[in-house]
């Protein structure tokens, strides 16, 4: 067993049987064992991030879908998707209430005051995200809005279910994300996220990130909130490569989903695009292209690109705290240690500019 599930069986009895629980009542066991607020955090996205047979947030019943229709949008339609809305009254971790069934569209670019294009196909090329200056078409013509800038509790969501083809393994989810900062009195339940997941038949998540509104590697806009004056952080379209290798023949449902504050003060929207069949499983950006191995890692990591210096390397965790590392020059890029630090999800993030390329990784301890 790793060492790191087995440390925390041995402190906190329920976290053995964490995989049979939900959301809620592992962060209320979290919570009367003494963890604080991020521990709670590390721990519910620890389990996320791994194949731990974690029950899904929603149980219903997966499509029979034999490929995945319309990823990125080009049809200028939601045809092979399934949208949600719902209200994030409980906890950044836990269900949404009120949940609703269907595309709640108000037509292509609708604007982001209003309130009702909860999910809007954006076409327009040129143009760019009110807050991050970033375009809103990531690639081809098209891509989705989920959200826009209303201050409420509100979630929006999109799903679809396919089946793996041995020959495409691989899905590559684009996304960008701006949320707005709530103040210092918020915790890590109550802020504006982005979350994506992916599921196998049984509906156990195999993989997945979530993005707070208070996360160090976002960018910070020029522009405040318009109803409260508050920051606007935001990141600029980043890619993620996941391998489905472990899933050919297989149905597997990716997930996306954005909310607002608990409190309802505080708005939340993001931009998603997807790709599939594809073929490669590296990490694509238009800032740097490199690649990290082995992922999973244990006690070192490999990073190879071209020209990458020292300095542009950092490492992230799932707070979006930055981690120190020891690096030495490897081939053609840099070798991390990475015995010090405990197993779960981090990125390594490569910046060139004002640009961040980033490739998220899973650290394992050793059996």
């Amino acid at each position: 067993m790793r060492k790191f599930l087995l440390a925390a069986t041995v402190a906190f009895p329920f976290y053995s049987t964490a995989q049979s629980i939900s959301d809620d009542q592992l962060m209320l066991n979290a919570a009367e064992e003494g963890m604080n607020n991020i521990q709670i955090t590390n721990l519910v996205d620890y389990f996320h991030s791994k194949d731990l047979q974690q029950p899904s947030q929603r149980n219903a019943a997966p499509v029979n879908t034999l490929t995945m229709g319309n990823p990125g949008f080009e049809q200028d339609n939601f045809f092979g998707w399934t949208g949600y809305i719902g209200d994030n009254t409980v906890s950044t971790y836990s269900s949404l209430t009120n949940v609703q069934n269907g595309i709640f569209s108000v037509g292509d670019d609708a604007a982001l005051t209003n309130s009702a294009a909860r999910h809007t196909i954006v076409s327009s090329v040129s143009d760019t995200d009110y807050y991050g200056g970033f375009p809103v078409v990531c690639s081809g013509n098209y891509s989705v809005r989920l959200g826009g800038q209303t201050p409420n509790c509100q979630s929006e969501e999109l799903e679809q279910t396919f089946t793996v083809d041995g020959g495409t393994p691989y899905i590559k989810i684009c996304y960008a994300a701006v949320l707005n900062s709530a103040p210092s009195g918020h915790t890590n339940t109550q802020i504006p996220y982005f979350y994506y997941e992916l599921k196998d038949f049984s509906g156990t998540i195999f993989d997945s990130l979530r993005i707070l509104a208070n996360d160090a590697s976002l960018s910070v806009s020029s522009i405040p909130d318009p109803s409260l004056g508050n920051p606007v952080n935001y990141c600029s379209w980043r890619t993620d490569s996941i391998s489905l290798i472990s899933y050919i023949g297989q149905t597997v449902t990716v997930a996306v989903k954005v909310a607002g504050c608990t409190q309802t003060g505080h708005f939340g929207y993001a931009y998603v695009d997807f790709d599939y069949p594809y073929l490669n499983s590296v990490s694509e950006n238009t800032a740097l292209s490199f690649s990290v191995s082995p992922n999973p890692a244990t006690d070192h990591l490999n990073i190879s690109g071209k020209n990458i210096s020292r300095e542009q390397v950092s490492m992230i965790n799932i707070l979006g705290q930055s981690i120190e590392f020891t690096a030495t020059p490897f081939e053609n890029g840099w070798q991390l240690d990475l015995s010090a630090l405990n197993p779960g999800v981090y990125f390594i993030q490569i910046r060139e500019g004002d640009k961040i390329s980033s490739e998220k990784i899973i650290i394992d301890g050793n059996e």
